[in-house]
């Protein structure tokens, strides 16, 4: 299988991106792209792992608190832009300049040129077992979804959301970290945020704990005026 050209890498440059990144007003290092679009082994399941480089030291000391921040000014960019470039989704991350990236392929696309070219290793991955375990993941988020029409409390409706969340990061981080991009457990999380359920199970989750917040709120007033 050959690795996705140049000028699909430049069209991806070409888009929204850029805008963001100035939105942000950082002084931007670089804008990468890494994952199996930037290897030989991308498959119908991969989408544009493009990587928003800074030095987080610069905004502020604590690092941890910067990538809060730049992960909540992208998810509200993502919600108001779909990018899509040669019919695969272009997902955007927030990434330290010190730190090491996993990937098989690193492309700079501010650069335009490879900063870790990669390695051709024969792959075919399990789509059966993928699916599989893609599914009950989509059914546990169906099942919760459909709680909340039963009217469960929101609390333990969010608490599941949390739950089932969890599981799939821990699980791909997981993966990551024991057989790199092509784990079955990081291509069933690029699966499910292909199909829109890691999006749902976001947005089921943002709306359990906003309900559970407006209901305790209610309360707490209507006490307050029994008393008043």
């Amino acid at each position: 299988m050959k690795i996705a050209d140049t000028k699909t890498f430049t069209e991806a440059k070409g888009t929204r991106i850029k805008n963001f990144t100035v939105s942000l007003g950082l002084n931007q290092k670089d804008i990468i792209l890494v994952g199996s679009l930037a290897n030989f082994n991308w498959s119908s399941y991969s989408d544009f792992d493009v990587h928003l480089v800074f030095d987080f030291s610069e905004v502020n000391e604590d690092k941890e608190l910067v990538k809060k921040y730049l992960d909540a000014q992208k998810k509200i960019w993502a919600f108001r832009h779909e990018i899509m470039v040669a019919g695969f989704e272009v997902e955007l991350y927030s990434q330290d300049s010190d730190e090491t990236n996993i990937s098989g392929g690193v492309f700079s696309l501010l650069k335009n040129k490879w900063l870790k070219k990669p390695i051709h290793e024969e792959f075919e991955p399990d789509e059966e077992l993928i699916k599989k375990k893609s599914q009950v993941i989509m059914d546990q988020i169906d099942e919760v979804e459909h709680d909340f029409e039963k009217q469960y409390s929101y609390q333990e409706l969010a608490d599941k959301c949390n739950r089932i969340l969890k599981k799939v990061k821990e699980n791909r981080q997981k993966g990551l970290d024991k057989e790199g991009e092509f784990s079955i457990e990081n291509l069933v999380f690029k699966l499910l945020r292909r199909n829109g359920y890691i999006a749902r199970l976001m947005d089921l989750k943002s709306k359990y704990t906003t309900n559970n917040s407006n209901k305790h709120g209610k309360s707490k007033i209507s006490r307050y005026r029994r008393f008043n």
